[in-house]
C-alpha cells in the first residue's frame, strides 16, 4: 500500500501462512508458521523467498511464536521443543537444538547469547555462533513469557517466582547465576531507559521503572488514558503511548 495515496500497489500470495507475528529485517518479513517452518517474505516481488524447517532433526510442529533477529542469525523455536539458528540472508541451517518442553514465546538475542525460555521449566542460554550450551537455569513451573535481555543481564518472569534477573554470561555457572529478584513488578519490560528498565502494565495502565543494577523500584508513572505503549524509533531513549482519544 502506497504511504501517499493508500492505494494498494501490488499484491501476493503466502505459500508458507504466517502463524506468528512477522519481524521485520531490511526488505523481509520473517515468521514462524504451523508447518514448522521459518520463512522470508520478500516485500520487493511479494512472494515467500525461502523457508527453513526449525525441527531439523524430528517431526515439524508449529512455531507459535515470533523468531528473533540478530545482525545475521535468525532463531526460532518450535512447540515440539525444537531451536533452530538460521543465516539470516541465505535460511541456511547454523544449528539445532532439541530441548525437553515446547517454546512458545520469542527468543531473545544479546552479546552474542540466544535465550530461550521453554515449558521445561529452564531458560537456556546458547552460544549465538556455535549453539553450544552455556547455562540452563531451572524453575518451578513453565516458562511461557519471552526472556528480555538489560545490559549485562537478562530478565526472566517466571510463575510463582516473580521477576528473576540473570547474569548473561557468568563465570562457571552451568547452572546460572542469579542477580536479584522481585515478586512485585507487573508487566512486560518494554525497554531500557535511564539506567533501568521500563514495565508496562496495561490492566492497571500504569509504567514503572525498574533499577537494573538491584531491581529497585525508580520510578512509577500513571497513565490512566493510555491504551498501548512500545518502545520506537522516534525517540531513542523513550517510549511511543497511545491514549483512548487518540493522542500519541
Amino acid at each position: 500500500v502506497g504511504f501517499d495515496s493508500g492505494a494498494t500497489l501490488a499484491r501476493g500470495r503466502f505459500r508458507h501462512v504466517p502463524n506468528t507475528t512477522p519481524i521485520q529485517r531490511g526488505g523481509f518479513f520473517m515468521y514462524g508458521t504451523s508447518s514448522g517452518m521459518t520463512s522470508w517474505f520478500n516485500c520487493a516481488t511479494m512472494n515467500d523467498s525461502r523457508a527453513a524447517a526449525v525441527d531439523a532433526f524430528r517431526d515439524a510442529s508449529p512455531v507459535v511464536a515470533a523468531p528473533a533477529v540478530g545482525e545475521d542469525t535468525v532463531v526460532t523455536g518450535s512447540t515440539g521443543g525444537g531451536v533452530a539458528s538460521l543465516s539470516a540472508d541465505s535460511g541456511r541451517l547454523n544449528w539445532s537444538r532439541a530441548l525437553l518442553g515446547p517454546v512458545t514465546a520469542s527468543p531473545a538475542i544479546a552479546n552474542g547469547t540466544v535465550f530461550v525460555a521453554s515449558d521445561d521449566q529452564y531458560l537456556y542460554a546458547f552460544d549465538l555462533l556455535s549453539g553450544t550450551p552455556m547455562w540452563k537455569y531451572f524453575t518451578q513451573t513453565p516458562l511461557k513469557t519471552s526472556p528480555f535481555a538489560a545490559g549485562e543481564l537478562v530478565l526472566q518472569d517466571v510463575p510463582g517466582e516473580g521477576l528473576v534477573a540473570l547474569t548473561q554470561k557468568p563465570e562457571s555457572q552451568p547452572g546460572g547465576e542469579v542477580r536479584w529478584r522481585r515478586d512485585s513488578v507487573h508487566g512486560s519490560p518494554v525497554c531500557t531507559l535511564d539506567g533501568g528498565i521500563l514495565f508496562w502494565c496495561p490492566k492497571g495502565r500504569m509504567a514503572t521503572l525498574v533499577s537494573v543494577r538491584n531491581g529497585a523500584t525508580l520510578r512509577t508513572i500513571s497513565l490512566p488514558a493510555v491504551e498501548h505503549l512500545e518502545a520506537g524509533s522516534i525517540e531513542e531513549g523513550g517510549f511511543v503511548a497511545w491514549s483512548s482519544d487518540g493522542r500519541i
